[in-house]
């Protein structure tokens, strides 16, 4: 009968077939990750997802992508409905704040905003961190175009250049006061034209020093009647009666 070997020292070599199968098992999941990642993109996974998609002239569905990155970013504190957490973070459903002047959201987004305020009736202090300072200008546009058009808002959706405008505007500085971006922005009010003509009127500045007004209750200025004059350049247009103001204590 034949003698086993004896043991030996060391350590016996590694069959080749093993290495050529983890060679061969590290090549195929590289592969995988390369095609079914979604780019390693944050805010999307899809394992259909092809780099074609992303190439140009590629037609992208704002809302579609702007819902996944609310879904990130801010349905903690709003809500998956918009609706906020009274007294504690304001609502966006119906909310007078991301409508109207793109530049207005697109300012909080960029730099954060705190103090008090009241939206819709509900008076709220917290703060609100600068999420946008962590985003790419068209994921700032998707999100925005997606709650100025989500739980019963409608407006424009944001153009990728408005938001790149801002944050060159903008820099960074410390986060906004309700009063210091109403006093840019006014409630209900549409975004800016362009600069006027040398020689042109310009438009009617907002008023300084004005607060946090609650918008659910605030009537809108009625149109001119035809023939009427215009306001002189720099006048101040007269607050609505009754339309109250949050405290900015």
């Amino acid at each position: 009968m034949r003698e086993k070997e004896e043991p030996q020292e060391g350590f016996s070599l590694i069959p080749i077939f093993l290495i050529f199968l983890g060679c061969l098992l590290t090549y195929l999941n590289g592969v995988y990750l390369a095609t079914k990642s979604g780019g390693f993109h944050w805010d999307v996974y899809s394992e259909n997802w092809k780099a074609s998609d992303a190439g140009a002239g590629a037609v992208v569905d704002p809302m579609k992508a702007g819902e996944p990155i609310f879904q990130a970013q801010c349905k903690q504190c709003h809500g998956a409905d918009g609706a906020g957490q009274p007294g504690t973070y304001p609502p966006l459903a119906g909310s007078p704040w991301p409508v109207g002047d793109p530049d207005r959201p697109i300012s909080i987004l960029l730099e954060g905003m705190s103090g008090p305020l009241t939206v819709l009736g509900q008076s709220v202090n917290n703060s609100m961190p600068n999420v946008g300072a962590g985003l790419k200008d068209k994921d700032i546009a998707y999100v925005l175009t997606y709650v100025r058009n989500s739980f019963g808002n409608h407006d424009d959706p944001v153009d990728e250049g408005e938001v790149s405008n801002m944050r060159a505007q903008l820099g960074s500085r410390a986060p906004w006061t309700p009063q210091e971006v109403l006093q840019l922005h006014p409630l209900g009010a549409a975004k800016p034209a362009a600069a006027p003509a040398a020689g042109t009127a310009g438009a009617t500045p907002a008023a300084a020093g004005a607060t946090a007004t609650d918008a659910s209750t605030a009537t809108p200025n009625a149109a001119p009647a035809a023939g009427t004059a215009a306001p002189a350049a720099g006048s101040a247009t007269p607050q609505t009666a009754g339309a109250p103001a949050a405290t900015g204590n």
